[in-house]
């Protein structure tokens, strides 16, 4: 007589493969990232289709940021990651939309769609100092650069001028059987960054001349669509972060 398997739903590990979970559940925790961000005006006409209905811009022209992170400690493990951010409201209340997402390692990219739906793709991400200069640069597949994110470092910011922004993203699974979608929303996400504070009482945060490059044009990974108009500020910073559950802020099923 055949034997029936023993692994109930109750003793399922928190995310798949359920017998050998691929990471934990929220929230996380991230210790000294080091990160540049630049916002600048782009075109519209080239990043309207990249934000979903009901959204709207914030600005006119829209307003992007590019961000590049070194992580060297998460409860995801050590990684780089580089986020485009568009600057969007929702029935009044002003969010980030994330479009697209590159990590280096598995953990971070498996939860990050799994959990908030955050479009996350592996990558080649580097970040070097480069006299005063700190540089962020994504390739994909390896040796196609796809763009730098340069910030050069010159006033030293308060540690209250650095606020957060709710965070804003699109999680949809497609049905095993090809009827459509199983999960369509838009997530939102309390990501909370708080800048450090050096032994001097000065915060790790730094405004200054930012640049953002766009090279190799890719059909799979359409970051260069968001064209630089013109830069509005540049940042560099050290930070603690707290990446907690989100919350259904829109269900495209309902």
């Amino acid at each position: 007589m055949s034997k029936k398997g023993l692994l109930k739903y109750e003793d399922f590990g928190y995310s798949m493969p359920v017998t050998d979970p691929a990471y934990g559940e929220p929230p996380y925790y991230y210790r000294s990232m080091e990160a540049v961000s630049v916002s600048f005006e782009t075109d519209y006409e080239s990043v309207a289709t990249m934000l979903p209905e009901p959204l709207t811009f914030t600005n006119d022209p829209p307003v992007a940021t590019l961000m590049f992170s070194n992580i060297p400690f998460s409860t995801f493990g050590e990684y780089r990651e580089a986020i485009l951010m568009f600057s969007c409201q929702y029935k009044g209340k002003d969010y980030l939309y994330l479009p697209n997402l590159f990590v280096t390692q598995e953990a971070p990219m498996l939860g990050g769609r799994e959990i908030w739906g955050y479009h996350k793709k592996l990558a080649q991400l580097e970040f070097k100092h480069e006299r005063n200069q700190m540089t962020g640069s994504a390739a994909r597949p390896v040796g196609t650069k796809l763009f730098d994110v340069t910030v050069t470092p010159q006033v030293n910011l308060k540690f209250e001028d650095w606020t957060n922004t709710t965070l804003l993203s699109l999680k949809k699974i497609p049905s095993c059987d090809g009827k459509g979608d199983d999960v369509c929303q838009l997530v939102g996400c309390e990501y909370i960054l708080t800048p450090l504070v050096g032994s001097d009482g000065l915060a790790e945060l730094w405004s200054g001349i930012g640049s953002v490059s766009f090279y190799s044009q890719s059909n799979d990974d359409t970051w260069h669509r968001a064209k630089v108009k013109k830069v509005i500020s540049g940042t560099y910073g050290w930070f603690n972060i707290h990446l907690p559950y989100g919350y259904i802020v829109h269900d495209y099923l309902k």
